[in-house]
C-alpha cells in the first residue's frame, strides 16, 4: 500500500473514533506499519472493526490477514490450477498406447520389455 492511502485508512479510524487520543508520532508509526500491509486486508478489517466495535482498533487487528480475502484468494487459486490442469489434460492421449499402435495388450508389454532388458545390457 502506499503512503496516501495508509493515511486515508488512518484518518477513516480516527474519523470514526473521536475519541481516540492519537499525537503526530503515533500516526507516523502506524502509516509506516501500514505502508507495509496489504492494502485490501487493511481496507476489509477497517470497514468490520468500525461496524462492529466501539473502540478504537490496534495496529495489529488492521494489519492481520481478512479470513474472507483469503478464502477467495484460496478459491480464486484453485480455480486457476484446476483451469491448468484441464489445459494439460487436453494433450495427454485418451487411448492406452496399445490401442494407438493397433496391437494387443500383450504384445505391446512384450515388446516394452524387450526394450527394457535390451537397454540393461
Amino acid at each position: 500500500m502506499d503512503r496516501e492511502e495508509a493515511k486515508k485508512i488512518f484518518k477513516k479510524l480516527a474519523a470514526s473514533y473521536p475519541s481516540w487520543k492519537v499525537d503526530k508520532d503515533i500516526a507516523e508509526s502506524w502509516i509506516e506499519e501500514l505502508e507495509t500491509a496489504d492494502a485490501e486486508n487493511c481496507w476489509a478489517n477497517v470497514s468490520e472493526h468500525i461496524r462492529t466495535s466501539k473502540f478504537a482498533p490496534s495496529l495489529a487487528e488492521i494489519i492481520r490477514p481478512n479470513e474472507r480475502i483469503e478464502a477467495k484468494r484460496e478459491i480464486e487459486r484453485t480455480r486457476e490450477m484446476i483451469r491448468r490442469q484441464d489445459e494439460e489434460r487436453k494433450d495427454i492421449p485418451k487411448d492406452p498406447p496399445w490401442v494407438r499402435e493397433g496391437i494387443s495388450r500383450q504384445a505391446w508389454m512384450q515388446r516394452l520389455l524387450a526394450e527394457k532388458r535390451a537397454e540393461a545390457q
